[in-house]
């Protein structure tokens, strides 16, 4: 079984009412603490809207999300499940 761990920083800050637009970086490591290149990484609001994210050759990633919107962040990569 693969797994995937995924690192966060900088994104979770007290939002406003007002429609912003944050990003999202973080890093994604296989179990042996390795970067995952070639990851798959988006957004997917409620509202069924996606957002591709950006994703670097060293398992770094950054999204530009929408603060007051509840999403799901989905990343995919060849080999993990």
């Amino acid at each position: 079984v693969c797994g995937i761990l995924i690192l966060f920083g900088g994104f979770f800050q007290a939002f406003s009412q007002v429609e912003e637009t944050k990003v999202l970086r973080g890093s994604i490591y296989d179990r042996g603490g390795l970067p995952v290149s070639g990851a798959k990484v988006e957004i997917i609001y409620e509202s069924g809207l996606e957002a591709n994210c950006s994703v670097d050759n060293e398992g770094g990633f950054a999204c530009e999300a929408k603060s007051n919107s509840s999403f799901t962040l989905v990343i995919e990569a060849q080999g993990f499940s």
